[in-house]
């Protein structure tokens, strides 16, 4: 086996570990092991319809804004409000370097256990555009109408499987005065 085909082995498994893509069963069970069901009045197939819709169910995902900010992982936290990605001014109110890939491919660390945690509980104000108008058209559904419910699992790879802190921050988020509209 040559260097590059050492290289190209080394990367694709570095890669592995880092990121997931959940299907919506094992995406469901975490959500609902951390009591995202009924959270601040959304089911948990609001939140699934969210995930699905912003990210696919995948950790590593970052989309880019035409404000210049970029938002990451699960539910597309955005570096403009919650995260520094060096990529764009930040509000940065949790004081935390977003994670994944910001565009370009520069390697990001990522939100932070508890320190990250605690930060978006405690944060006010703000909020997270990143989704404009799409999340409430697509998941303010009855929830037997979801589309992401009866949609089949995607079946790819995550970055990194541990969503602890995307899930705080999702409760931080969904508790600005707007709500579900703060995305």
């Amino acid at each position: 086996m040559g260097v590059l085909g050492l290289v190209t082995l080394l990367a694709c498994l570095s890669i592995g570990g880092r990121a997931k893509i959940f299907t919506r069963c094992e995406l469901a069970q975490r959500l609902q092991d951390s009591g995202m069901d009924g959270y601040e009045g959304y089911s948990l197939a609001n939140w699934l319809c969210l995930a699905f819709y912003a990210s696919g169910f995948d950790t590593a995902a970052v989309g880019a804004n035409a404000d210049g900010s970029s938002d990451y992982g699960i539910f597309q936290i955005n570096s403009g409000w919650w995260c520094q990605d060096t990529q764009s001014p930040s509000e940065n109110l949790c004081h935390l370097r977003c994670r994944g890939e910001a565009p370009g491919g520069a390697r990001r660390g990522g939100l932070g256990g508890v320190q990250g945690a605690l930060c978006c509980r405690g944060v006010s104000g703000g909020g997270h555009h990143a989704l404009g108008s799409v999340a409430p058209q697509l998941c303010s559904l009855p929830e037997g109408a979801h589309p992401c419910l009866t949609h089949p699992p995607l079946l790819l790879d995550l970055l990194t499987p541990d969503i602890k802190d995307d899930i705080n921050c999702v409760k931080r988020v969904v508790q600005d005065p707007q709500g579900m509209e703060a995305w």
